[in-house]
Formats: structure tokens, sequence, C-alpha cells
């Protein structure tokens, strides 16, 4: 998981991000390795990988890695949110407990930062608490706290780790059906 990323990408996926993201950057919020990055532009995507670094366990895909927290570059005003742009995020983080801050805080944050209109998340399918949320998934936060503007695009598996059972969620912004 250090060497190529939390999550393998499939062919299906990387080719899926690629088309959703013509004409646009994909901008690669909690980057890690860079694999995922490394991966979109071999498929001939603009990809900028974002990560603040914390991990010191990782090798390291791509050597142009803009050492940011997520939120705080999209909220740059050259950044704009990340308007015109695919945010994809792998394995958000859970946060809370050990790994200190507010569970289910990172995505939370994002969602408050981010405005893109396509939004690509990574995580697992099964509510095993590896990714964003303890209790929830990815597509069940999206619903529950976002679902007035925003909704499931797509939904595509992943090869998995053992236990893992993950998935490329894709997420497109609609018009608010009343206000956040």
């Amino acid at each position: 998981m250090h060497h190529f990323a939390c999550a393998v990408p499939s062919h299906e996926s990387l080719t899926l991000l690629t088309r959703l993201a013509t004409g646009r950057t994909i901008v690669d919020i909690g980057s890690g390795t860079g694999y995922w990055t490394f991966m979109l532009r071999q498929y001939g995507a603009t990809c900028v990988a974002i990560d603040n670094g914390q991990s010191a366990w990782r090798t390291m895909w791509v050597d142009d890695t803009v050492p940011a927290e997520g939120t705080q570059w999209l909220g740059r005003h050259e950044n704009r949110g990340g308007e015109d742009m695919l945010v994809l995020v792998v394995y958000p983080i859970v946060g809370g407990g050990l790994a200190g801050g507010t569970e289910g805080g990172f995505m939370r944050g994002l969602m408050r930062a981010c405005n893109a209109n396509t939004i690509a998340v990574v995580g697992t399918q099964n509510r095993n608490g590896y990714t964003a949320f303890r209790d929830m998934t990815v597509d069940e936060f999206m619903e529950k706290e976002h679902g007035n503007c925003w909704e499931k695009a797509v939904q595509v598996p992943l090869p998995s780790f053992a236990g893992k059972d993950e998935a490329l969620f894709v997420f497109q912004k609609r018009e608010c059906l009343f206000a956040p």
C-alpha cells in the first residue's frame, strides 16, 4: 500500500476519469504516493498531485507533488475551489480517535472548500471504516449531507486488498434542490 496506493486503479476507472476530465485538470487531493496521478498521466490526463506529506513511509511516483493541505490548496484564489477541475480523492482519511481530528472531518472540510462540478472518491463500499467515515460509505455521506446538490453518477468496483471491497465513486453537481 505504501508503494503503490491504498487502492488499485483499474483500466475502467482510469479511462472513465480521463474521459470525464476531458478539457479539465484532475486534481488529486491527498495524493499520497502519487500513483493514481502517475497512472492518469499515462492515460493522457492532466493531473496535479496535492499532498501534505505527513507520511514518511511512502514511495513517491511523481516528483512534482505540490506540498499542501488539499482544502487550503482549493481555497487559494487562483484555484477557485477546483472550479473547472475534476477533484479526485483516493482513500480519504477517517480521522478522530488515534488519527486525531474529527471523524469524517477531512471529507466535510473538502466539501466546504470544493467548487468543482465533479468529485471522484476512491474508497470502500462496505462500511468497514477504512475510508472517510467509520459507519457509512462515501456515497451514503454524499446522499445524507449533500444529496440536494450532488448525485452519484457512477460506482465502479476496483481490485481490492483483502477485506476492503473498494470502488470509485463519481459525483456530479446538480442544481441544488434547496439551500445547502
